[in-house]
């Protein structure tokens, strides 16, 4: 009986103790947005286009070692999408498309990060755009040079999931359904 309480009271004193003890944290990077990318591309009437987003931005905690303790949240403005060609530039921002009224924000954030290899990872993630939250898959790079690190990766997604452009060309017979979103983003390690 008294090995039983002292057992229990150690595995109490155990507890408390790892309780206390702060969770240890992915490192913080800083994002250098001069020197980042957010772009996307696709085919309108058979010709390839391509644009980039102008407003974002990152909180990112990753750990190469560990990269389960990661943690990525990236918030877009939606209304920052330009391409340069004044026709598509004048699409965007329409109640069908991005409606950046409604919706200012697509926020990406990874739920469970994973080393597939050598400076390969693979995010699973959700995309909030335009209300749908969408589960999806981000294979990614990693290269780090000191405290410098750039993350290179893309991604197709299929705009009818977030109700984009579903009015006018749902069948997808002048905008493709699959437009690639490619990220390259470049930090430095906070000390």
């Amino acid at each position: 009986m008294l090995h039983r309480k002292i057992w229990i009271a150690i595995s109490a004193a155990y507890l408390a103790i790892a309780s206390l003890a702060p969770a240890l944290a992915a490192p913080a990077w800083i994002v250098d947005p001069a020197n980042s990318r957010i772009e996307f591309s696709g085919t309108h009437a058979g010709r390839n286009f391509k644009g980039v987003f102008e407003t974002w931005t990152a909180q990112i905690a990753f750990d190469p070692a560990d990269p389960a303790k990661s943690d990525v949240t990236v918030t877009v403005k939606t209304a920052s999408a330009k391409t340069g060609d004044l026709m598509y530039d004048g699409t965007l921002p329409q109640a069908e498309w991005l409606d950046p009224k409604t919706f200012p924000d697509a926020v990406f954030k990874t739920n469970l990060i994973k080393q597939k290899a050598q400076g390969e990872y693979e995010a699973e993630s959700d995309l909030t755009l335009k209300g749908h939250k969408i589960a999806l898959l981000l294979p990614f790079a990693l290269k780090i040079n000191g405290d410098q690190a750039q993350m290179t990766g893309s991604v197709k997604l299929d705009r009818s999931k977030f109700d984009i452009g579903q009015k006018s060309d749902a069948k997808a017979e002048w905008v493709s359904n699959d437009i690639t979103v490619s990220l390259t983003l470049r930090d430095q390690m906070k000390p």
